[in-house]
């Protein structure tokens, strides 16, 4: 995970929430593919149309992405709307693409979403499914992406490959990229089967034709034959955040901090539940109450919470999902550097 690298007693504190308007949206209900997903097709709004692309046994439809599954009873995910996904098929080598650019570059501050639910895919160095974030030169800046044969899905950025702990499923993930600056970003990969979240931040790669993020690519490179080792992809959204929550620093002194978390937009009734979604090398104090990794702490409507953190190791670091009463969620990410 790449750390942001901050001089002593500095503190860094991000609030993402849900308090957002769209900027592009779509979705596999879209009328523009009652006929199917077809190249240069162009359902919602915000987007260009889709450069749909293969090589060898390859393809793309629409279909439900229930179909994945192994027979095990499961509900085998459902990142559906009115019962469809876009699908991507590939095998004997084959590989099956689809670019769509955005309308304008993503900007500090947006969010661009999509849903995900890919099947087994066959053991091989080659075989890979996912999508990229890519400049207007078709060069990645960042992945996310599952290996065959492997345990966990992964993600690429300046820092290369590296792992996720979110272990494979085919219920399907949804995962939420925000960019905070021009060239650094804050994931969150929610696993529909447990609706577990996890927080990862990072910096995107630093290719020739720049960071500017300008179109997303989706692809499954010989995943395998047969329905269940198909790949299912939805509701790609950007949303911009028009009203953020803040968050106040009272003092620094030593290696503990004091926040205080705040819900006083208008209109807003004040939080209702806090949960701790990561915490290394540090001690947590909510309302005077230590909190420990998965702790959910339930407040009752309440404006402002009181939050310390005490650094206790080298690489300190605490994520939190805030929520209101009105269901809006946050995440609050707080590091500081213990020297």
């Amino acid at each position: 995970m790449k750390r942001l690298m901050l001089s002593f007693l500095t503190v860094w504190m991000i609030f993402f929430s849900q308090h957002l308007f769209a900027q592009a949206a779509d979705d596999a209900s879209d009328s523009v593919y009652d006929s199917g997903w077809n190249n240069t097709s162009n359902g919602g709004t915000g987007f260009g149309a889709w450069v749909l692309s293969t090589t060898g046994a390859a393809g793309h439809f629409r279909d439900s992405s229930t179909n994945n599954g192994f027979g095990d009873g499961n509900s085998d995910g459902d990142i559906n709307t009115s019962g469809r996904a876009w699908g991507m098929y590939a095998n004997s080598g084959g590989l099956s693409e689809a670019i769509r650019p955005f309308s304008t570059a993503l900007v500090a501050g947006q969010k661009f979403s999509i849903s995900m639910d890919n099947g087994d895919v066959q053991s091989g160095s080659n075989q890979t499914v996912g999508f990229g974030l890519q400049n207007s030169s078709g060069e990645n800046l960042f992945e996310f992406y599952f290996r065959g044969g492997a345990i966990y899905y992964d993600f690429n950025d300046l820092d290369g490959q590296k792992e996720t702990t979110v272990t494979y499923t085919d219920e399907g993930v949804v995962l939420n990229f925000t960019l905070t600056s021009s060239n650094q970003y804050l994931l969150t990969v929610e696993k529909l089967e447990d609706s577990s979240i996890e927080v990862y931040e990072g910096t995107l790669k630093n290719p020739a034709g720049g960071q500017s993020i300008n179109q997303i690519r989706l692809f499954n490179a010989n995943a395998g034959p047969d329905p269940f080792r198909n790949l299912y992809f939805n509701s790609l959204s950007v949303q911009t955040d028009a009203n953020r929550p803040t968050v106040e620093l009272a003092n620094v002194s030593g290696t503990v901090a004091n926040v205080t978390l705040l819900d006083s937009k208008a209109g807003d009734l004040g939080i209702v539940r806090i949960e701790v979604k990561q915490l290394q090398d540090a001690t947590l104090t909510v309302d005077s109450n230590a909190a420990s990794l998965n702790d959910v702490i339930t407040k009752q409507l309440v404006s402002s919470v009181p939050v310390s953190v005490t650094a206790t190791g080298a690489d300190p670091r605490v994520s939190l999902l805030v929520t209101d009463v009105a269901g809006n969620e946050t995440v609050w990410f707080f590091d500081f550097l213990n020297m």
